[in-house]
């Protein structure tokens, strides 16, 4: 599943499986997602995210903001150029 441009993706309960990337003012709002989620975000992009679990690969590129709450010691999260990381 791909976002792209000034859109919006509202993620509840999504399968294990699923690859999200979002391209361009996007924002993804992530509640209760599987384990084995693997979210991209480029450009300008956030991403809300709650209760996440530990093996969570989440790379964030290009003045970008995590507002991350709850989340394991195990979460890989990267953060690249300009990007601030809220805890």
């Amino acid at each position: 599943m791909s976002i792209f441009d000034n859109s919006m993706l509202l993620a509840r309960k999504l399968p294990g499986d699923l690859n999200v990337q979002i391209f361009d003012n996007s924002m993804l709002l992530a509640r209760e997602l599987p384990g084995d989620l693997n979210v991209q975000i480029f450009d300008h992009s956030m991403l809300l995210a709650r209760e996440l679990p530990g093996d969570l690969n989440a790379p964030i590129f290009d003045h970008s903001m995590l507002l991350a709450r709850e989340l394991p010691g195990d979460l890989n999260v990267q953060i690249f150029v300009h990007s601030t990381y809220l805890y």
